[in-house]
């Protein structure tokens, strides 16, 4: 048998295990601090999934219409280019008349080339293009104005014109790689390029 104080504390731990079985299957209510301090946290996560959706479509909107306005200056451009060459490469052999027509022409497509809205994003390449249309203009000229011209001049511009299309090309390249716009580049030494999938 227990003595009377043993079989207090017997009580008092059978009350407390009761207790405590009881407590634990109760269910815990949160407070209203609580429950609000979670619906906080909901919304700020929801806004802020908000606001960077926001922020990805304006720049996007952004991005688009400049690629748009790169890839319609290149695609003038490589029209005055490719009119330019032809100009420059059936030099040799015109007469006086064709020759001076040539001059002309190549005059008119750098004033053209001059004139087009050029897109911040590759303005360095625009005046390295408008290096290269000039140099054409200028060798163009000299062939007009020297029929017998002096090789070793002619050869000195012609070198100076190489220069000028390797340093319109690399500012190109650059301005594609900044502004992520994939290209490729051929053996013949040509770049292709791709603005939303259009090349």
């Amino acid at each position: 048998m227990l003595t009377p104080a043993q079989q207090k504390v017997k009580q008092e731990l059978d009350e407390l295990k009761a207790a405590g079985a009881c407590h634990h299957s109760e269910e815990r209510v949160p407070s209203s601090s609580e429950v609000l301090h979670s619906k906080g946290r909901i919304y700020l996560a929801f806004g802020l999934v908000i606001f960077l959706l926001a922020v990805s479509i304006v720049v996007i909107k952004i991005s688009i219409p400049s690629k748009s306005k790169i890839s319609s200056y290149l695609a003038k451009e490589e029209q005055y280019n490719q009119k330019s060459l032809i100009l420059f490469n059936d030099y040799i052999g015109k007469n006086d008349s064709e020759l001076e027509a040539a001059v002309d022409e190549q005059a008119e497509l750098v004033k053209k080339a001059g004139a087009l809205s050029v897109p911040s994003e590759i303005e360095e390449h625009n005046r390295d293009f408008m290096d290269v249309m000039e140099q054409r203009l200028d060798i163009l000229k000299y062939m007009f104005v020297n029929k017998q011209g002096d090789a070793s001049q002619l050869n000195k511009l012609l070198i100076e014109l190489d220069v000028k299309q390797e340093l319109a090309k690399e500012s190109l390249l650059k301005s594609l790689n900044r502004e992520k716009i994939q290209y490729e580049e051929h053996i013949d030494g040509t770049v292709q390029y791709w603005i939303e999938g259009k090349s």
